[in-house]
């Protein structure tokens, strides 16, 4: 009897870390979520920003914003949109013109736009 109850309980305990692994390959997962690069120091401003993020809005928008040091909120960087291929993602602004791509890898995005990769952690 023992044995069952162990048994069951590691069961139990599998369903449970399965269910909160999400597939951010999926777009349908990434909406509603924000990813956050708190070392932007890459970036052409990096002395001003003090984090910049990605707020999914749809299974295929995606609306940027970013953080100055010297103010208390965030500031709209814009919309475009994005699709994904495996692990891979890209971004379209507005107009067509590339908005740079990366990979997903579990609950990290990499982002690379003009030779600068930034890490995107889901929050």
């Amino acid at each position: 009897m023992k044995t069952i109850k162990i048994f069951v309980l590691i069961a139990i305990l599998s369903l449970g870390v399965s269910a909160c692994t999400e597939d951010f390959t999926n777009p349908a997962n990434l909406v509603g979520t924000t990813w956050k690069a708190t070392d932007v120091s890459k970036t052409v401003m990096a002395s001003e920003f003090d984090y910049m993020s990605l707020k999914f809005t749809s299974k295929t928008n995606v609306d940027s914003y970013y953080k100055l040091k010297t103010e208390t909120s965030e500031t709209s960087g814009g919309s475009a949109t994005y699709s994904i291929s495996g692990k891979t993602i890209t971004f379209t602004n507005p107009g067509g013109t590339s908005g740079g791509s990366g990979t997903i890898d579990g609950k990290t995005l990499t982002l690379t736009q003009e030779g600068v990769s930034l890490v995107f952690t889901k929050q």
